[in-house]
């Protein structure tokens, strides 16, 4: 559960600040060598999907570019810091988006918990039960369909 002080930090803009302004500054803008990024003018900031920044606040980034090391902590299950709930994640991402992404874009505490647990399930995989139950049917009608063929007809 977040810890607060006098439960004060309960919406995008306070979330912002206590957990990524310390990096990327309170005007998005990052560090001049851009070790810690600019929120603005960033893929990820400018897609119309938020998959990606809601998985960067969920489990972090750690990347060596040039043989410089980048980290980013998780705010994800085990978060070095502090772990934040998919409604606040939501609240921080849909914060970010306004006003350094695609304003129109909405983020919902559903679509982080999804990105929580892996992703959306692709569709052959949510047709997974049925597989063994169409392989016997198939199987049964087509040894019908063999026996019916081999048998003789009765005159």
């Amino acid at each position: 559960h977040l810890v607060t002080a006098n439960n004060t930090l309960n919406d995008g803009v306070s979330l912002y600040s206590a957990y990524c302004s310390s990096c990327h500054q309170n005007t998005g803008a990052g560090t001049p060598d851009q070790f810690y990024p600019s929120l603005f003018n960033n893929t990820a900031t400018g897609d119309f999907n938020p998959s990606n920044i809601i998985a960067a606040i969920l489990n972090g980034v750690e990347r060596t570019v040039d043989g410089k090391e980048y980290y980013m902590p998780s705010f994800g299950q085990n978060s070095p810091t502090q772990a934040l709930t998919d409604e606040q994640i939501a609240l921080i991402t849909q914060f970010v988006y306004q006003k350094y992404g695609h304003p129109d874009v909405v983020i919902t505490p559903t679509m982080v918990k999804e990105i929580r647990q892996g992703g959306a399930v692709p569709f052959l995989l949510t047709l997974q039960p049925y597989f063994l139950p169409a392989t016997i049917i198939i199987a049964l009608l087509i040894l019908w369909g063999i026996i019916r063929l081999i048998r003789p007809k009765k005159r």
